[in-house]
Parts: C-alpha cells; structure tokens; sequence
C-alpha cells in the first residue's frame, strides 16, 4: 500500500510516497523515515500517515489525560445530589398558602394564614377627583345664608345716603395758592395784534444802561426786507452769483486780445492783390479780358504770338471746340465715322464674337458634321443634355440638380460598370480623427473592405445609470431626464436585491407616470436583460423613474441606453 508523506503541519505539500507491505493485518514500514529535509523521524518530528478513502482505523487507549481544568466525575456526582435536593423542596407551580409555599423571610412576623384587608390606610399625593353625594357639612367658622342676608340690609342702607358724585357741578369759592405762586399783579398785561401792551418788558444789560447783543452764534443776523445803506461798503469773499453785472458810463482804455471773430477792412496792398485776382476771371463769351492770367478758352482766329513761358489763353474755335495738334498725349485717339468704310481682307484678320442678342446663337442641326474639341468657360450651365456617349475627363462638377440614374433599371439584367460608391479603410475607429458636427465625411470600413455601421444609435447618444433604493418610492432617473421633444430608450437592465424580501421594480413614464416595464427581484437575487432593440421608451420630454414595490435594503439598479427624437 502506498501513503502520501507531507513536508508541511497542514498537510497540504506531498513530498513523495512511502511503500508499505501488510502482515496479518498490519503495515510494516521501514525502521528509520527521515523527513523532505532529512530529520529523522521523533517525537518531535513526527510522521503523518494519511488513510485511505473509506479507511476504518482501530484506536484502543487505556485512558486518556484530561486537559487542564477539566471537571471529574466526581465532581458531578457532588453536583447531583444538590440538584435532587433542590428538586425536592421546590413545590409545584400555582397559588398556595403559607405552609405550602416556599417560605420567605420578610422583616416582620410572617403570616400562617392569608386574611383579605378589610379597608387600606392611603395617604394623598398628588391630586385627587373625590366626587360627592348627599350633603356636606361647612367648615368650622364659615358663613351663612343668614348672615349674608345682614350684610346686603346694610349695604342698601349705605347706599341711600350718598348722593351721586357730578365733576361738573363742584364750584370752588377760594381756594389757597401755594407757596411761591405768582399773582395776577405782577403778570404784565398782554397786547393785541398790531398794538403794543402797555406794560413795556424790558431786558436789564449786564450793567445799568449796557445794550444786551443780539447773536445767532456766527456773529450775523438775517433781516428780512429792503436795508438802506449809507456810504460805500466793502464786500469780500465769494458772491452767490459767479458773474456779476457791472454798468460802466464809459469804457476805459485797455488791452484787446484776439479772441471770437473780428470784422476787418481790407485796404492798402491787400486790397490792390485782390483786385488783381480778380482781373483773371471772366464769364463765357465775354467781350474781353483783363490781363493775361486766364483760365477758360477765348476765340480767335488768328494764332496768338507768345514769347517762351508766357501764360496763354485756350484757344477754340467759334463753336467752342478746342483746337488740337500735333503730338498727343494719348497715342491713340478715339475716331467716329458718319459712315461704314468698305475695306477688303488682306492677311490675318482676328474676329470676336459678339456677346448678347449679337452671339451666335444656337447651332443649327449639325448631322454629320463633326465638330471639334469644344472648352466651356467656367460656371457655365447646360439646360438639358439627352444622351452624352462619352465624357473622358470631367475635372469637377459643382452642382447636379436631377440624376436620373444609370442605364439598367432595377431588376434588370447587369451590364456594364455599376456606378459604385466607395468607403475610406480604417485600421480603428479610435485612431481615426474627429469631425465637426454637421461636416461631411467619408464612409468608412474595415481592412476586410466591410463597410463599418453602428447598431441602433451613435456614441454621442450613449446614456447609462446606477442608482441604488431603500426607501420604495418612485424617483426619477438623473441622465435619462426630460429633453424637450426627446425620448428616453433602454436597451439594457441589470437589477439586484439584497434583502430577504421579494419584489419588483415598475420602470414609469415619469414618477406619476404610467408603467412602462417591470422587472422581478427574488430575494437576495436580481436579473440581467439585454436587447438589441429597445426594451422601452418614455414619451417626449419625459424623465424615466424607477418604483420599488417596496422599503428593501438594498435594491441595486443598472441601465444603458440613448437618446432620440423618433
């Protein structure tokens, strides 16, 4: 038989294999097993032998130590007898008198026998609601209906003797005035408007005859009206008017500077230059003219004699024209004939064609004639054109209204080359560079020459969301929010629910909304649901809500999907 030998305390790493023969039943093993790293078998060091599977293993001790601590026998037969001890002086359960009960030491004389209490001392605490019937005696010393008759006999009494106090009637005769009151003797009598009172109060001065000044603290006094002064009076300071008028009997003498606009007379040399001036100007046709200084055009038909660097008039003829000759400025004059020269063709002779209602026109029916190369000018524009057999080079067109299409019809049969649109390879989309929204781009595929689509929506679209619920109530979504004239769409749900508790999610058209899907939670499971079509979709400018049927803690929610006005 074979056993597995281990180099490790659990077990865990075989070293080999130790070979074993049996003899009447038992195994004989070598007498000297060294360890994996050559420790010989002790003790201390001792060998595992593993059993078979199903193995049984025979193990006869004489006896075994107990651990430290451990309760004996003895001890139990100690704790038996106690407990049977117990047992019988413990009676049964239910009411009992005294000398069947457990007796119980109480600080006073205990009772053989149990006797109801006829009436229970209390003592008042707090309030008491006492409700009373028949009648109840007065305390000692209270009042009486009788007596309390005396007292309103009397009071009626009193009454009819005092008379009714009226403030009004009371006259006083005299009365004494205070100590230190004044008397209507030394109140001065008061004047009326516009009369003095006889009795002048005057204002005794500091000293006899010394006059008491009169101040309003800032050493002047306002006067009201018109006040004559006498003399000159000097003024200082700054006026309340900036700019005050002033009337002079006369202006004297004093410096002018030149300022606004001054009216001068011309006279002397400066009158004389402009008068020269004047001598070079002259009307149209006038009989003569003063001076030579002429700018304008005279008549004459003789030709005027000059000395070098004299000023000239402009000579013309009688009807105005100005007379020319000699060398020109302009090489070439313009000419007008009164009639069409009849030349004759000799040489080269390079014709244009006139543009307009003076062109040539159309090209009348050509059969047979074979026209040569034709260019047409830029941003020139064909009506229509039936049938070209070949174009070779067509450099670029800018804007084709109507193609009609190719010369098979659909379903027909193929021939010929297919107009064929082609897509711009890509080893990876994530390498290839961005465009601007609204650009026009080429179509793409892969090195396979597969043309590349995108299923459903584009990237741009691409929303997802993990929430988490405790509460069941419904809430809505944060990235699948209302977007006005914009629909949500899921495609793809996770949900799992880590309670003990069963239940499901209602997904709404929004939080009040009706339910669009509803997904199970078994208790401590979830689900996964992926489509390549949607699941749902909310309706336009709507947010998405997830509604737990319940408070479970706790309710994990995953969704994918996109965006779209469809």
């Amino acid at each position: 038989m074979t056993f597995p030998i281990t180099k490790t305390a659990d077990h865990t790493v075989a070293v080999g294999d130790l070979m074993s023969t049996t003899v009447a039943s038992a195994y004989l093993f070598p007498t000297y097993l060294v360890t994996s790293d050559g420790t010989a078998i002790a003790a201390a060091n001792a060998l595992y032998v593993q059993p078979g599977t199903g193995a049984t293993w025979a193990i006869t001790a004489a006896s075994l130590p107990l651990p430290s601590g451990a309760a004996t026998s003895a001890n139990q037969t100690t704790e038996l007898a106690s407990l049977s001890s117990i047992d019988g002086k413990v009676p049964a359960l239910g009411q009992a008198l005294a000398a069947a009960s457990v007796p119980v030491v109480l600080t006073a004389s205990q009772l053989s026998t149990l006797t109801p209490l006829a009436t229970v001392a209390a003592t008042q605490s707090g309030t008491w609601s006492v409700g009373i019937s028949g009648s109840v005696s007065l305390p000692t010393g209270a009042a009486t209906s009788a007596k309390q008759d005396t007292e309103i006999a009397s009071l009626a009494s009193i009454d009819g003797k005092i008379t009714a106090v009226n403030t009004g009637a009371v006259v006083v005769s005299s009365s004494a005035l205070p100590s230190g009151a004044a008397t209507a003797a030394k109140q001065p009598t008061l004047g009326t408007a516009g009369t003095p009172s006889v009795d002048v109060v005057s204002i005794q001065g500091v000293a006899s005859g010394t006059v008491v000044p009169i101040s309003d603290g800032g050493g002047s006094i306002t006067v009201d009206g018109s006040v004559a002064v006498t003399g000159s009076v000097a003024v200082t300071g700054t006026f309340w008017q900036a700019t005050q008028p002033v009337s002079l009997a006369s202006v004297p003498s004093h410096a002018v500077t030149n300022a606004g606009t001054f009216a001068v007379q011309v006279d002397g040399a400066a009158l004389t230059s402009l008068q020269l001036l004047d001598d070079a100007v002259a009307t149209s046709g006038a009989a003569s003219l003063k001076g030579n200084s002429v700018v304008g055009r005279f008549y004459s038909g003789a030709t005027p004699s000059a000395l070098s660097d004299d000023w000239l008039p402009i000579r013309t003829d009688s009807s105005g024209q100005v007379l020319v000759s000699g060398s020109f400025y302009q090489a070439t004059q313009p000419v007008s004939i009164a009639a069409v020269v009849q030349v004759s063709q000799s040489g080269t002779w390079n014709v244009g064609l006139s543009s307009g209602t003076n062109g040539i026109g159309k090209l009348t029916a050509n059969a047979g004639v074979t026209i040569g190369a034709v260019e047409i000018a830029a941003a020139q524009t064909l009506a229509t054109v039936t049938t070209v057999g070949t174009v070779t080079t067509c450099s670029t067109v800018t804007t084709v209204s109507t193609l009609t299409g190719g010369g098979v019809a659909h379903d027909g049969v193929d021939s010929g080359n297919p107009h064929k649109i082609g897509a711009r390879a890509v080893a990876a989309l994530s390498t290839a560079t961005m465009v601007a929204a609204a650009d026009r781009t080429d179509a793409a595929s892969d090195l396979d020459a597969a043309i590349i689509v995108r299923d459903q929506f584009p990237l741009g679209d691409l929303i997802s969301e993990r929430v988490t619920d405790t509460g069941g109530t419904s809430t809505a979504f944060t990235n699948f929010g209302a977007t006005a004239s914009t629909r949500n769409y899921v495609t793809a749900i996770t949900v799992f629910n880590s309670s003990a508790t069963a239940g499901y999610i209602d997904f709404r058209d929004g939080t009040g909304g009706a339910v669009l899907y509803t997904v199970p939670i078994p208790a401590g499971g979830g689900a996964v649901l992926c489509s390549n079509l949607p699941l749902f979709r909310t309706s336009a400018n709507t947010a998405l809500a997830y509604d737990v049927s319940g408070a479970l803690s706790t309710v994990y929610i995953s969704l994918s999907g996109f965006k779209s006005k469809v």
